[in-house]
């Protein structure tokens, strides 16, 4: 009997062997899944995940110990970057000891890591709609803007459309919660931004501008210089020197 074969329901095997040869399991979209549990579809997530881990049981002696690990450890990467990206930690969200115990219960067979991948989700997608359901419509603004700094088209109808509301009737009411129109606001999230990364980065001027949302490395400097008295290289040169 091969330990190693993790095909079998309820087959246990061995976490540190691994097969000889290529394995035909597929990569899982793991983009495509984290993209799915930020916009809340539970359900088509749950099913997907599902139908991915049943095709490992027709590819019989594909699948491997091996396999089966890393799988563990990028979906919970997975999950773990999706749970920062809405400003939770992960040893918020989770039990301790499913971060800390070994896998291995986990990992023993395909039902036990589907099941695992099924309490994975609800649990972390109940985490994020209770969040979302209590944040204000302002709240969800600024937490999409920050989300979405790096786009250079970023639009008041974009972060409009996020929270299903008309965008002039969004501005009104951020203005009149925050003091600041949208495009002031997103201004300065962006300066905040910049100046964070010049900071604490070696990253070039332009590479931060882009991801800041600016294209244009010219412009960057000029706003940049005008919300902060310096340019960005000045303003890096200062910050190294405190």
């Amino acid at each position: 009997m091969d330990d190693n074969n993790v095909t079998q329901v309820n087959r246990t095997f061995i976490l540190g062997e691994k097969r000889q040869g290529a394995c035909s399991a597929q990569p899982a979209p793991l983009a495509e899944w984290g993209e799915w549990m930020k916009q809340g579809a539970r359900d088509k997530l749950t099913e997907r995940v599902e139908r991915y881990l049943e095709a490992w049981k027709e590819t019989g002696s594909g699948v491997d110990a091996h396999t089966v690990q890393s799988f563990y450890q990028d979906f919970l990467q997975m999950v773990f970057f999706v749970l920062q990206s809405k400003g939770l930690q992960a040893n918020q969200v989770f039990a301790q000891n499913l971060l800390t115990d070994k896998p291995e219960s986990v990992l023993r067979s395909i039902r036990a890591l589907q099941e695992w991948t099924r309490y994975v989700i609800e649990v972390a997608m109940n985490h994020i709609h209770s969040i979302e359901e209590n944040l204000s419509v302002v709240d969800k603004a600024k937490r999409y803007i920050a989300q979405q700094l790096g786009q250079q088209d970023l639009s008041r109808e974009d972060i409009a459309n996020h929270v299903y509301l008309n965008p002039d009737y969004l501005t009104r009411v951020f203005k009149k919660e925050t003091g600041m129109s949208l495009s002031d606001y997103l201004q300065q999230k962006r300066i905040d931004y910049a100046k964070e990364l010049l900071e604490g980065t070696g990253q070039s001027v332009s590479d931060i501008g882009l991801a800041a949302g600016y294209s244009n490395l010219s412009y960057f400097s000029t706003i940049f210089k005008k919300a902060t008295g310096f340019n960005p290289v000045d303003y890096r040169k200062r910050a190294q020197r405190q």
